[in-house]
């Protein structure tokens, strides 16, 4: 069993190794721009969700967003006259904003005893630590991030999925394409606003029989082809990327149809095929239980900068603990809202025992306001 002495030199000797001999435990260093890169795509393998997005490393906190996605043609038939060449449709005018994050961190020493007791040299341990979290406050903040505060500090105590540190993919939603959020209504007393200062609020959904779908994959089936644009519909790779809380409902009620074996083992097919009104269905890691999204993956952009990203491991004797201070600039996009339809994650009702329509189990609110 290693020693806390142990395992300090093992850290000191892994960042040495990794990012030169200058770096120390207690030394505030400047990460460069390849082990940004090497990093950033080592958190892309924690998280098979993670692998499908698209990441965009930048030197630059802002410039127009690039979008690469496949849609429309180039073909023409041109007989005279100067040629026609055309925008690629997803090429409007739209700009990212990185903003300053800090990904703090820290091991009490008391904790580190138990990391003793194993084998695996501790700076490799503490990197693949270090590393899952890292990526899970990634995937977080782009799913449930809703504010960036230029004054006040966030707070995880009344935030923890980091709603208050800056805008991910569903708000930049809300804010830039609100047309394509379904459940969000124009009102001159809403309480959500979008970009231009419009007020929207919440309009339930009620999903199950006698309500407004009859299940959930004739939702998404509806947001689909209402408002993704024909350009995109086509795409084989678009996803229904599903709330746990929904998937696992609809499965229920699926199987509540099923009393006939015949019956029963077709529904149980289906499930097994793992799709949603003939898409892939995929639940990502802290995704909202009861959000919705029909769009390809790769139209979820995280865009990071490889420079001013600074690090420091340090034991901290006020805390009794070994600190991993990191802080980076970064921000989230979408390529092609008009690509994208969504549910507000806090409109889906379902029916209770008592007939009555409430949120689903498992339903936590997701927006700030």
């Amino acid at each position: 069993m290693k020693n806390l002495i142990q395992m300090q030199a093992e850290l000191r000797n892994g960042l040495k190794a990794n990012y030169g001999n200058d770096v120390d435990l207690g030394v505030r260093f400047e990460v460069s721009p390849v082990q940004v890169q090497t990093f950033e795509e080592r958190k892309r393998q924690e998280f098979a969700f993670l692998n499908e997005i698209t990441f965009f490393p930048t030197e630059n906190n802002h410039a127009e967003i690039v979008s690469f996605l496949d849609n429309g043609i180039a073909d023409q038939a041109q007989k005279t006259g100067t040629r026609n060449v055309i925008n690629n449709h997803s090429l409007a005018s739209r700009k990212y904003l990185t903003r300053e994050v800090t990904q703090d961190m820290q091991v009490t020493w008391a904790q580190q005893v138990q990391w003793g007791m194993q084998k695996a040299n501790f700076y490799n341990l503490w990197r693949a630590y270090v590393l899952r979290r890292r990526a899970r406050g990634t995937l977080a903040v782009g799913f449930w991030g809703q504010k960036y505060d230029a004054i006040n500090n966030s707070n995880l105590g009344t935030s923890p999925k980091g709603e208050d540190i800056q805008a991910g993919w569903l708000e930049y939603m809300i804010l830039n394409h609100p047309q394509n959020v379904f459940g969000l209504v124009a009102d001159g007393a809403g309480t959500i606003l979008d970009k231009d200062g419009n007020k929207f609020k919440v309009s339930p959904i009620n999903v199950g029989e006698g309500g407004d779908f009859v299940n959930i994959a004739q939702l998404v089936q509806y947001i689909k082809d209402t408002f993704i644009d024909i350009i995109y519909r086509g795409d084989t790779g678009i996803k229904a990327i599903l709330g746990d809380s929904l998937r696992a409902g609809d499965r229920q009620r699926m199987m509540n149809y099923g009393d006939e074996p015949i019956q029963g083992s077709a529904i149980e097919a289906l499930l097994a095929m793992n799709q949603v009104a003939n898409m892939q269905a995929v639940t990502p890691d802290e995704f909202p239980s009861t959000g919705i999204m029909v769009t390809n993956p790769k139209n979820l952009q995280y865009i990071f900068q490889t420079n001013g990203v600074y690090r420091e491991i340090r034991e901290w004797s006020d805390a009794k603990a070994t600190q991993d201070l990191l802080s980076m600039y970064r921000d989230y996009a979408i390529e092609a809202p008009e690509g994208l339809a969504m549910v507000h994650p806090d409109a889906i009702r379902v029916k209770n025992t008592a007939g009555d329509w409430v949120n689903p189990t498992g339903w936590s609110e997701w927006s700030l306001t």
